[in-house]
């Protein structure tokens, strides 16, 4: 049986009315040529029925719904798609940033564990491969980790939160004072996309009022009570996190409440991690690392300079402590180069201020770190805005690398 608007063959009667259904008055399905035996479906809105296909079609042509273009075929003959200019569309990304202490209570940077370690290697003759099987390796542990060697907890974050082209609210959390918020304004311009914000579901709603029950000097407890409303859906969080523990330790912290967030890892590291009921995106970045590649301008427009705090430092028993700074061992940490051992001691040796406060060097630790990923962001978003103007040619490389010099993306 064959339908008259398309002249497609059914092999029986029920086939041919299943077919009545889909193709429909006008042939909605495409269009069958009796000379070439070949069908053609229809192609979105440029043909919308059998009749438009059949005005268009010629024999030994088809037209290829990802180019868009007529091509002759063959059994013998491969159609290739040619390549599609692509334009990079502008950042319309509702933007927050965020960086987080967390208090020294785990082995992997502590400096007595470390050389104990390497005292024992070297005595041996060992790989640190064959020293992390070795049946003494918990024994080189100091006396603080071989109880717990390994503890990720979050003691202070800091948030610029992008409420308009160059304005921001910042956040500050701690275990150790109460809750700090400003506006201010950064001197860059950056796209701020206004959007609807997100429905929450029944169960979601039952989750925040739970959380909003619970008093806690818990660090992650009041950034989860402070994300979890609908001023917070359709944001994009950036973060260093070069580890992966602080969305590790929030992942634990979700499920504990009934989220199951959506995770993409990276040898085992989590690098994104979204609250799909908030619309809500974490993304870790190694921007503030490149500091040191920051143009002048930059710099100044933003007010960014740099400002060390002691890492080894930031334990409980320091929180009240005001007295003169701390030793320049407590700044420099395992993974720390030549020149960041440099800067760090420079730091230390200029510091003029009469009395080291721990609360307020930490903030201005974390608010330095917010303003360099923010500059750093605006910078990427910049140079491949100029990227996409320069043709990919002999002659423009150099001016590629000097736009990449400015911005500070050469690291």
């Amino acid at each position: 049986m064959e339908c008259l608007k398309c002249n497609l063959l059914m092999e029986s009667k029920g086939c041919y009315e299943g077919h009545q259904k889909v193709c429909g008055k006008k042939g909605q399905l495409g269009f069958r040529c009796k000379k070439c035996d070949k069908f053609f479906y229809k192609n979105g809105t440029t043909y919308k029925n059998s009749k438009e296909i059949a005005d268009k079609h010629s024999c030994g042509e088809t037209f290829c719904r990802h180019c868009k273009l007529y091509y002759s075929f063959s059994e013998n003959d491969l159609h290739l798609c040619k390549l599609r200019k692509e334009y990079i569309k502008g950042c319309e990304e509702r933007l927050v940033f965020l960086s987080f202490s967390a208090s020294q209570n785990s082995s992997y940077n502590c400096l007595t564990c470390f050389k104990n370690q390497k005292s024992y290697l070297e005595e041996k003759c060992l790989t640190w491969k064959d020293l992390f099987i070795d049946v003494n390796f918990s024994n080189l542990l100091c006396p603080l980790h071989k109880v717990n060697w390994f503890s990720f907890e979050p003691n202070a974050i800091c948030i610029y939160k992008q409420v308009s082209d160059i304005k921001y609210v910042k956040y500050e959390l701690s275990e150790f004072r109460e809750m700090h918020q400003e506006e201010l304004e950064l001197k860059q311009r950056s796209l701020f996309k206004k959007s609807s914000p997100k429905k929450l579901t029944e169960d979601f709603n039952l989750i925040i009022k739970r959380l909003n029950t619970i008093k806690s000097t818990n660090v992650m407890k009041q950034f989860l009570t402070l994300i979890f409303n609908l001023e917070w859906s359709n944001f994009t969080i950036i973060l260093s996190d070069p580890y992966g523990f602080f969305l590790k330790k929030l992942t634990s912290e979700l499920i504990e409440l009934g989220v199951c967030p959506k995770l993409i890892n990276d040898v085992g590291k989590t690098i994104m991690l979204e609250i799909k009921q908030l619309k809500l995106r974490f993304i870790t970045s190694e921007m503030y690392h490149l500091t040191s590649n920051l143009d002048e301008t930059i710099r100044k427009d933003n007010c960014i300079n740099e400002h060390y705090f002691p890492v080894l430092f930031n334990q409980k028993q320091n929180y009240t402590y005001a007295d003169k700074i701390p030793n320049i061992e407590l700044f420099v940490e395992l993974s720390d180069s030549l020149l960041e051992v440099e800067k760090k001691t420079k730091f230390v040796l200029d510091y003029t201020e009469t009395e080291w406060i721990f609360s307020d060097e930490l903030f201005k630790n974390l608010n330095y770190k917010c303003l360099v990923l923010a500059a750093k962001c605006k910078a990427y978003f910049l140079f491949w805005k100029t990227f996409t103007q320069l043709s990919m040619s002999t002659v423009c490389i150099e001016e590629i690398l000097a736009k990449m010099k400015y911005y500070g993306l050469n690291g």
